[in-house]
């Protein structure tokens, strides 16, 4: 069954965090391809996403992104295979896994025309199924390459600003575990980045910014926020190039305006500290 975004029975809801950076991915998605959609903030720092309800009802990994669709057809559709199957749970009508939605939502809007450039540009490259693979390929390796280490840095980033009244030694293995030893790990993803995907062209695969991009962008945004040195480590490309995703995709710096405010606050205190860390030159795993 087609969907039709623009019917007035399809609705969209994200729920999101702003701390999340799949989260902001999606919601970018969402903006850029100019689908209304409401929003509902969940906390998962307090495990509003761990607990029984919101995994039975809305994703069972109990992790956000989740998108809920309620498109009155499809839950018709739905209401009547449930008479001949009892296997439907109550969670069909959610997407989880942020990748998997920003894909859907171009899909959404393949035959919307006023969105359909959009979306081309996003991810269908005009059914060009070989640079829609390129953008797959990337999306597959940015999990265990990228989100893996950037997700255990931000939390100790995140750790770190409230550990005034930690003691020192817990402090120190926080620093080594969350912080030092997934920087360091990292540096392969990054130069992976730095010397392929950017190494003769503006953005990851080809001279249009891509989902590709808006989730890598929403990942080492949330670095570059709170001062993580990529120009000191030498990714001069990395830098240029979140340089244009600010510049030239809209909705980029609002959707990161409270990262941004406390990015400055954090840098501020522990600016100097981090670069100590950071660039050590003789850490090494």
């Amino acid at each position: 069954m087609i969907q039709d975004s623009s019917n007035n029975n399809f609705k969209l809801k994200l729920l999101g965090h702003r701390g999340s950076q799949p989260s902001r991915a999606v919601e970018l998605t969402l903006k850029l391809l100019n689908l209304n959609y409401d929003y509902q903030e969940i906390n998962f720092l307090n495990g509003e996403t761990r607990t029984k309800e919101f995994k039975e009802k809305f994703n069972p990994n109990g992790l956000i992104p989740t998108l809920i669709i309620n498109d009155n057809t499809l839950q018709n559709t739905q209401n009547t295979l449930q008479k001949d199957d009892n296997s439907l749970q109550k969670n069909d009508n959610t997407l989880d896994e942020s990748h998997t939605i920003m894909r859907y939502l171009c899909k959404l809007q393949q035959n919307n025309i006023p969105n359909i450039e959009m979306s081309n540009q996003l991810y269908l490259c005009n059914n060009n199924y070989l640079q829609c693979s390129k953008i797959d390929q990337y999306l597959d390796w940015h999990h265990l390459n990228i989100r893996l280490f950037t997700l255990q840095i931000a939390h100790g980033f995140l750790f770190l600003e409230f550990s005034k009244d930690l003691p020192k030694n817990l402090i120190l293995e926080l620093i080594e575990m969350k912080i030092k030893e997934n920087h360091l790990r990292l540096q392969n993803g990054l130069q992976r980045i730095e010397n392929y995907y950017l190494k003769n062209k503006n953005y990851l695969i080809n001279e249009k910014f891509t989902i590709a991009d808006i989730s890598l962008g929403c990942e080492l945004y949330h670095l570059y926020c709170y001062g993580y040195p990529f120009l000191e480590l030498g990714f001069t490309k990395i830098v240029k190039w979140l340089n244009l995703l600010e510049e030239n995709i809209f909705y980029f710096k609002e959707i990161h305006k409270e990262l941004i405010k406390d990015g400055e606050v954090f840098k501020m205190k522990f600016k100097n500290y981090m670069d100590q860390i950071l660039l050590d030159k003789s850490s090494k795993l």
